[in-house]
């Protein structure tokens, strides 16, 4: 994630990588995946880590999938969270 740490806030629309769908060989012989899979879910909560710790922030996020919820830090490898919509703030308020 090029240095930059994502943050994320409740109501953010979210997609981690599930699988792959799609592999490409060259002639060479080499197979790299072309196409993902990808899971969908909404931030419900979160909890913020700590910068001087190097501890990021902790996120609920509901898996609108399977209806698992979904939780791990925001740069987890596992999940590799990538945000697709953002919740729009007004002076403190969602809207």
């Amino acid at each position: 994630m090029s240095g930059q740490r994502l943050k994320l806030q409740i109501g953010d629309y979210v997609r981690w990588e599930t699988g792959v769908t799609m592999f490409s060989a060259s002639a060479a012989g080499t197979v790299s995946p072309i196409e993902f899979r990808y899971s969908y879910g909404i931030v419900v909560d979160l909890a913020h880590g700590v910068p001087e710790n190097d501890t990021s922030d902790v996120v609920i996020v509901y898996n609108f999938d399977n209806g698992d919820w979904v939780v791990a830090p925001v740069d987890d490898d596992k999940y590799r969270f990538e945000l697709i919509s953002s919740v729009m703030t007004v002076k403190g308020s969602v809207i």
